[in-house]
């Protein structure tokens, strides 16, 4: 409930509202209140820094609109000067016109902010649209006794953003990466960009700590003392790793591996895995659905271990996993054993490769092995060029868990075949913004999980 009374900035005026940030965060709209927030009851026109301000915005490419709860008359001699969209008797909070004019710009409410003097009115009415609020001091401290008593009724959450504020400013948000070699990984990179979308970057560490199975005791108690509040785990660690976790979240006590740790306030571990979650965000963010496809995956570790339970979750239809090793093959096999029904395990090499293409009518191929890393074999030996890719249907979506190198072998035959490609990266970036999310509790904004992808050098 404390959330709709609770505005994301609070500012003097609308001229220190920091404009170029709300550009960053992709807001494209502006919805301002009018009577004590542009101008003072008493000022029936714009004055000429609001006249200045309203033609900066705009020739910067904000669309602009008023609402106000006053009369259809005071807001169009106001805003006679603009003609800008208004909306007067908008009677917030409620949402009614606020919808309207979220139609009339043509945006959704996720790329507007609302800006007004009233908690009551205008930051419940744009948390009710679920909008950015912004809130400004108003212009007039002298008003009627019955806004006199609204904001004396608003001082208790006004001091309440003030506190969570302070906290926010002064709590260090310090995470790590765990695992050999670590010394390329870009993970630090993403981080920053996750921090800088949800508002902390200016007290946000993200390091790399070069870490072997022998070693893992030792960085955990150094993590806990220098109060961090969580890490990843990259190989060889995810196994290793689960000895330690004090809570594991369903999916990791199921796979017995974890990739994300959050460490609480009391030092607890909590073990999550992120690795399938990622990948199907990843696929879905190219525009490419799960439920009720027929999907090959080559690979039986611990990444092939998580997205098949995810592929599980999502309603893929059928789902073959191929693998090089027969002792990991069994491992999963014996994994998945319950699901038997719409999951076929069997070795990897070119006579079952075609077999399940033939068969199974694949919609979607996984490379969830190590094939193609650097350091490990660019292509099976059984097809080095991936000649099998020919046997697939023009529509079929070729997706890698390998990003180094973001062109593998497999990659390169799959768009030389003229097949829609869902590169490794994809995967990196949203496991890591799931894990974001475990630690800060903030959902990273899509447009910065799309620059955190862009960050990766091309071929």
């Amino acid at each position: 409930m404390f959330g709709y009374f609770t505005p994301d900035v609070i500012y003097n005026n609308v001229y220190d509202i920091d404009y170029d940030l709300l550009k960053e965060k992709n807001i494209k709209g502006l919805i301002f209140d009018i009577d004590n927030t542009l101008v003072s009851y008493k000022q029936k026109k714009p004055t000429e820094n609001v006249i200045a301000l309203m033609n900066k915005l705009k020739s910067e490419g904000f669309v602009i609109c008023f609402i106000s709860n006053n009369s259809k008359e005071r807001v169009d001699i106001f805003n006679e000067k603009f003609r800008f969209y208004s909306f007067p008797k908008a009677k917030k909070p409620s949402v009614k016109f606020i919808k309207e004019a979220l139609k009339k710009m043509d945006l959704n409410n996720k790329k507007v902010a609302l800006i007004g003097d009233q908690l009551f009115t205008d930051v419940t009415a744009a948390k009710r649209a679920k909008m950015t609020a912004l809130l400004v001091s108003p212009i007039e401290p002298v008003e009627t006794l019955f806004f006199k008593f609204k904001r004396f009724m608003e001082k208790p959450f006004i001091r309440r953003y003030y506190r969570r504020l302070k906290k926010s400013y002064g709590k260090k948000y310090k995470f790590a990466l765990l695992g050999t070699p670590v010394e390329h990984s870009l993970s630090p990179e993403i981080h920053k960009i996750f921090a800088e979308g949800c508002g902390l970057d200016k007290n946000f560490e993200y390091i790399k700590i070069d870490t072997d199975k022998s070693q893992l005791k030792n960085k955990i108690d150094y993590l806990k003392q220098e109060s961090f509040s969580g890490f990843n785990c990259t190989m060889p660690l995810k196994e290793e790793i689960i000895k330690y976790i004090d809570y594991k979240s369903p999916q990791v006590l199921f796979l017995n591996s974890c990739n994300t740790v959050k460490i609480d306030k009391k030092n607890i571990l909590c073990g999550y895995t992120t690795d399938g979650a990622g990948m199907i965000e990843g696929i879905k963010y190219n525009g490419v659905e799960i439920k009720n496809k027929n999907i090959l995956v080559l690979g039986a570790g611990g990444t092939a271990k998580s997205v098949v339970l995810s592929l599980i979750t999502e309603q893929a239809k059928n789902i073959i996993v191929l693998n090089r090793s027969k002792e990991n093959l069994d491992i999963i096999k014996n994994l998945f054993v319950k699901y038997k029904n719409n999951i076929k395990f069997d070795l990897l090499n070119l006579i079952n490769t075609e077999k399940y293409i033939k068969e199974f009518d694949i919609d979607i191929l996984i490379n969830a092995s190590r094939l193609g890393m650097k350091g490990f074999e660019e292509s099976p030996e059984f097809d080095c060029e991936y000649k099998f890719l020919s046997l697939m249907k023009n529509s079929v979506v070729i997706v890698d868990s390998v990003y180094n190198p973001l062109k593998t072998k497999l990659v390169t035959a799959a768009e030389n075949s003229g097949f829609k490609i869902v590169d490794g990266f994809w995967m990196l970036v949203y496991q890591g913004a799931f894990a974001f999310e475990y630690w800060t509790g903030k959902k990273v904004p899509e447009e910065y999980i799309k620059k955190a992808h862009g960050i990766i050098k091309r071929p």
